[in-house]
């Protein structure tokens, strides 16, 4: 099981932190990163007084909740388009 830290801003000197952490069927990047391509992370650090005074993290994790989301989604999916075949059939 991978769990692992990546920071954004990371120093030394620094005992204050900001954390992101995804939910279960998200991830550090998809999560946090708008339509333009830009982080959450990256913007909130271009405020001086948080720069100044935090690093800032996100924490990375696989949760197997991942797995019985997609399958779920899948099987949801199959079983939509199935009702859709049947009730086609009977409209026409």
């Amino acid at each position: 099981m991978e769990q692992d830290f990546v920071f954004y801003e990371q120093r030394k000197s620094c005992h204050s932190l900001i954390l992101f952490v995804h939910g279960f069927i998200g991830d550090v990047e998809k999560t946090w990163t708008n339509k333009n391509g830009q982080s959450f992370q990256s913007l909130i650090m271009e405020k001086e007084y948080i720069a100044e005074h935090f690093d800032v993290a996100s924490y990375s994790y696989f949760t197997t909740l991942l797995t019985l989301f997609a399958d779920s989604k899948e099987k949801a999916r199959f079983i939509k388009n199935l009702i859709r075949k049947i009730t086609h059939k009977k409209e026409i």
